[in-house]
């Protein structure tokens, strides 16, 4: 479907058939890293996001949602889950211990 350099293999048409019609009979996907930016239509983004973000939460003038624009994620909810994961604790959890 879309291969590691990023290019795509088959059509937006085809793409969009197989979200549609086959994914959803499917049990379990293996989807590359662009596939899956593609099946999501997210940007996957690295653990080294958010270590920059654990660096910029340290400027306690710096809004939280800000903090996740500059490191690429337009949708703060998402940014914050996708911190927690990383990162083990919320960002806003993680700033308060910095405080502290």
């Amino acid at each position: 479907m879309v291969a590691t350099s990023g290019a795509r293999l088959i059509s937006e048409d085809a793409i969009s058939v197989l979200k549609s019609k086959l994914l959803p009979l499917a049990t379990v996907i293996t989807p590359n890293i662009p596939e899956a930016e593609v099946l999501s239509e997210m940007e996957i983004k690295s653990e080294a996001d958010m270590e920059k973000a654990a660096e910029l939460m340290k400027d306690q003038d710096k809004k939280l949602d800000t903090i996740s624009f500059l490191v690429g994620y337009d949708d703060y909810n998402y940014f914050s889950r996708v911190f927690r994961k990383k990162m083990g604790c919320s960002p806003r959890e993680y700033r308060n211990n910095l405080a502290q």
